[in-house]
């Protein structure tokens, strides 16, 4: 219960853009959606979107009465592979409390599947003293942050990054850097992380998976103790003609 807004584990939180939603925010609840993950930093570098989400404030801005979880930006760093960033902690983490946000994201450095195990160490340390700072800055009371855990590939560190992290105030422990595992299908390396996760995290809180997207995966996810996902992929696979299959994957249109 977070606001006085319940959400029933597990579930899945539908990622919805801050400004072109084929489906409109409000009629997702209409399917079931009981929360959305939106992207604080499309909205931050949008001078118009941003003056309004700060006036309307995000459940008002998207007319949406459940839960809106925000990411930072570094899902973008992560895709893209950037290795800089144009926004400071500081500053997105600080512009979440300020649009209102439910469950906040701090600005984490994600691990990559391919970086060396030094490149890896390094970013996993950055986003355990991130984590610290967004703690010592934090202004409201009324919102849940995620804390993110990384590790890639290694997995020793991802457990080194849960141990850490677990010893931290936050309401929802994130599992990162899975993505591009999933676009493979690398359900393998995508279960060795989280059963790593969960060997080594604090068992009161909930595990989220973020952009955790193929309905295939979902039960054995759950079934390995993941409480919470997000994805948009139910929107990009259907602007490629896509479609999902429980029993055969995804099929093209065509192939129907």
């Amino acid at each position: 219960n977070l606001n006085g807004k319940e959400m029933i584990t597990p579930n899945l939180f539908p990622v919805v853009h801050p400004s072109r939603n084929i489906i409109a925010p409000q009629d997702l609840k209409t399917f079931g959606a009981h929360c959305l993950f939106t992207n604080a930093y499309i909205i931050y570098k949008n001078e118009k979107l941003r003056a309004q989400v700060l006036q309307k404030g995000l459940h008002e801005y998207f007319n949406y009465d459940g839960i809106i979880a925000t990411d930072s930006g570094a899902f973008q760093q992560y895709m893209y592979n950037k290795d800089s960033f144009d926004l400071d902690a500081t500053t997105i983490e600080r512009f979440q409390e300020d649009i209102g946000s439910d469950f906040p994201v701090i600005l984490d450095i994600p691990v990559q599947l391919e970086d060396s195990y030094e490149v890896a160490k390094e970013k996993v340390n950055t986003t355990i003293e991130r984590a610290k700072d967004n703690i010592s800055r934090r202004s409201r009371q009324d919102c849940s942050w995620f804390g993110p855990l990384h590790g890639g590939t290694h997995l020793d560190l991802l457990k080194e990054s849960t141990i850490e992290m677990s010893k931290l105030d936050f309401g929802v422990y994130a599992v990162g850097g899975i993505v591009k595992a999933f676009l493979n299908y690398r359900f393998d390396l995508t279960t060795q992380m989280l059963l790593t996760v969960k060997q080594h995290i604090i068992p009161n809180k909930p595990i989220h998976m973020f952009g955790l997207g193929l309905p295939q995966y979902f039960s054995l996810a759950v079934a390995c103790g993941c409480d919470l996902m997000d994805s948009a992929a139910y929107v990009l696979f259907a602007r490629e003609n896509r479609y999902f299959t429980l029993s055969t994957g995804t099929r093209k249109l065509e192939e129907l």
